[in-house]
């Protein structure tokens, strides 16, 4: 090996050091995710608990996390690990749907593959529901949705 060629490898090594120096003490750069926050609660259509439905909490200010909540039995919940973020937040209704898998075995028992929840179209647009998520509280929210 000649003295150029071991010369030009270590240079080449200096500056894999120094990109690995400058890579990992910037892995702290990164702003933290603010706290999520554990919420809870219900929901009915006209008075009645509903299944098959997903809860949208959308965060007002940008720089907050949202989160999605499946509402069974009239009732939906999120840990504080995949809660929403404090603040305000826009809720938003989605009716679920089945996947390929479970569809094509809902249809060939004879079943009906898609859910028929007649939600008003209110209820799937920003503006209808809103829930504010605080600090240190009981994050219970009862979402009463109505047909007319």
């Amino acid at each position: 090996m000649s003295f150029n060629s071991l010369e030009s490898q270590t240079y080449s090594q200096g500056w894999l050091w120094a990109f690995a120096v400058i890579g990992w003490s910037c892995l702290g750069c990164a702003p933290a995710d603010p706290p999520r926050q554990a919420v809870q609660g219900t929901v009915t259509l006209d008075g009645n608990p509903v299944s098959g439905l997903t809860l949208v909490f959308t965060p007002v200010a940008g720089e907050q996390l949202g989160a999605a909540a499946e509402v069974v039995n009239g009732k939906f919940s999120l840990s504080e690990r995949v809660g929403p973020s404090l603040g305000k937040h826009q809720v938003t209704v989605s009716v679920n749907q089945p996947d390929l898998e479970d569809f094509e075995a809902l249809r060939q028992n004879g079943k009906q593959p898609f859910v028929k929840l007649n939600i008003p179209a209110k209820y799937t647009k920003p503006g209808a529901l809103e829930a504010e998520v605080l600090a240190d509280e009981n994050n219970v929210f009862d979402f009463q949705l109505g047909r007319k």
